[in-house]
C-alpha cells in the first residue's frame, strides 16, 4: 500500500473521486460554457453511449458496426460545428469537446470519428477558410456522405 504525500481534502473533488467519497450532490448538473440546447445535445449522446455496450460491439467485429455509426449519423454527431445554414448543428467547439469526451468512454474509435470529420477532415477547413461559395456547395454535400447506407 502507498502512502499518502498529503493528508485527505474532502473540498477536492479529486480526492473525492480517488477515495470513492464522491458526493453525488455536489457533482455539477450544469456544464459550464454550453447552452441549454448543446447541454441537452451532450446528455442525449451520452444517454446513447449507456444504453449499449459500444465497446464490446466494436471490439467484437473488429470495426465500428455499421448500425453504431448509423445511430451515430441520426443523433447528429458527425454535423455538430457545421453552422444550420448548411445543414449542420452549428453547436460550439466546447460543445463538440463533451460530445468527445462522453465517446471516448465508451471507445476511443467513437471519438476519433467524429474528431476527424469535423476536425481534420473537410468540416473544419471550410468553415474557417472556405469561401461562401465553397460552403454552400460542399458542407451539405459532406452531410449527405456522412450517412451510413
Amino acid at each position: 500500500m502507498t502512502t499518502p504525500t498529503r493528508p485527505f481534502d474532502a473540498g477536492s473533488v479529486i480526492d473525492q473521486i480517488l477515495t470513492g467519497h464522491l458526493n453525488s450532490a455536489s457533482t455539477p448538473t450544469a456544464r459550464p460554457g454550453l447552452s441549454t440546447s448543446e447541454s441537452a445535445f451532450v446528455d442525449a449522446v451520452s444517454d446513447w453511449c449507456a444504453r449499449q455496450d459500444l465497446a464490446a460491439d466494436i471490439e467484437a467485429n473488429g470495426q465500428v458496426p455499421d448500425k453504431v455509426l448509423a445511430e451515430l449519423v441520426e443523433l447528429g454527431a458527425l454535423r455538430i460545428i457545421i453552422p444550420q445554414r448548411y445543414g449542420g448543428l452549428g453547436f460550439s467547439d466546447t460543445c463538440l469537446l463533451s460530445v468527445l469526451s462522453v465517446l471516448t468512454t465508451a471507445h476511443a474509435s467513437l471519438c476519433e470519428i467524429v474528431a476527424a470529420h469535423q476536425v481534420i477532415g473537410a468540416v473544419r477547413p471550410l468553415t474557417e477558410f472556405g469561401t461562401e461559395h465553397q460552403r454552400t456547395r460542399y458542407l451539405p454535400e459532406l452531410l449527405k456522405l456522412s450517412r451510413v447506407k
